[in-house]
């Protein structure tokens, strides 16, 4: 009723009062117990169907004695799994409403599944995305401090030439002026 895709003993007991089946809440407990094969307190579709299968199987006596109501001459039964003609008498015993309720109940289990299933698609496709914009950015800021590295290089070389030829042009300059100083001396 939940839409949970599980079944709870309230909505157990809820569910065999509609049915007409009166039972006190200790006994429902009891039968919840019993179905819920995982212990995680509510039983899902496959718990449903193996209890069913084990109620159409076996029938309790007013003597307390349990008697097996058929024997399984098909093999695939012996597996422990519920046949298709198991599942089709299952059905037919079962009022409208109830079918309609458990077909809904097993549509909503897959769609939970394939919502899984979706998500965990989306979620490693956003994942694999992500990694690759981070590579590309550390690739673009990799190139970038490349770039930056070339360009300071450029600036010091420059600024390296440029102070050579001042330094080299004031040498020049100071070798010129003790030339013409000497000249002069010379010449006086």
């Amino acid at each position: 009723r939940d839409a949970s895709g599980t079944i709870e003993a309230a909505e157990f007991g809820s569910a065999l009062d509609r049915m007409g089946v009166k039972v006190s809440n200790s006994a429902v407990e009891a039968m919840m117990r019993e179905m819920d094969g995982d212990n995680d307190g509510t039983m899902d579709l496959e718990e449903f169907l193996a209890f069913g299968k084990k109620l159409m199987d076996t029938h309790t006596d007013a003597s307390g004695n349990k008697h097996k109501l058929h024997e399984h001459d098909d093999k695939k039964a012996q597996t422990g799994r519920v046949t298709r003609k198991q599942q089709h008498a299952a059905l037919v015993k079962m009022r409208r409403d109830q079918v309609e309720e458990v077909r809904s109940k097993v549509q909503m289990r897959k769609d939970k599944e394939n919502t899984q299933r979706s998500f965990v698609e989306e979620a490693a496709r956003a994942y694999a995305e992500r990694e690759q914009q981070l590579r590309q950015e550390r690739e673009d800021k990799a190139e970038r401090n490349h770039e930056r590295l070339l360009e300071e290089r450029e600036r010091k070389a420059d600024k390296f030439r440029r102070d050579w030829m001042d330094a080299d042009m004031r040498d020049h300059q100071e070798e010129d002026r003790r030339m013409r100083d000497e000249l002069n001396r010379s010449s006086m």
